[in-house]
């Protein structure tokens, strides 16, 4: 059930912001190829604080801060969508491809009911097509213009 909820706020939060996806996808992507660099040795150097948290919770958290923050940080930057409908398209779609990124950093911070073990299943069945679906559809939403604006130059 925690994967319910936290994409339930993560779609109303990316809804209710109206901004095209296409950076922000291509922000998580890059998040992503930082938490593959970056994981081990940020988590090897905040394990050295003596802090009392597991090793792979401590990693799972990192893995998450340098997954979502790019994202987070390029959303204010991106353009608005015109219509609702295409935000809420791409708020879904963003956020089903934000989940397959996260999944395995996910995993090992919270720990899941069955619910959430049968959508994680369904979800690491089909994370490759999700991901090429993702990153193709934000280099269509980067490289896409505006019609309005090219006849207002006109």
């Amino acid at each position: 059930m925690i994967i319910v909820m936290f994409t339930i706020a993560l779609v109303i939060f990316l809804a209710l912001s109206r901004r095209k996806f296409g950076q922000f996808i291509l922000a998580i992507s890059a998040g992503f190829l930082f938490n593959s660099y970056w994981n081990t040795p940020i988590t090897d150097f905040i394990a050295g604080a003596s802090l009392n948290i597991p090793e792979a919770t401590l990693s799972g958290i990192v893995g998450l801060i340098l997954i979502i923050v790019p994202g987070i940080l390029i959303l204010g930057k991106s353009a608005k969508e015109d219509s609702w409908i295409f935000s809420i398209i791409g708020s879904v779609i963003s956020i089903t491809f934000l989940m397959c990124v996260i999944l395995p950093s996910f995993t090992k911070v919270f720990s899941l009911d069955s619910f959430s073990l049968d959508i994680v299943q369904f979800l690491t069945t089909y994370t490759n097509w999700v991901i090429l679906v993702g990153v193709i559809s934000a280099i269509l939403d980067t490289l896409s213009f505006n019609p309005k604006k090219l006849a207002k130059k006109s």
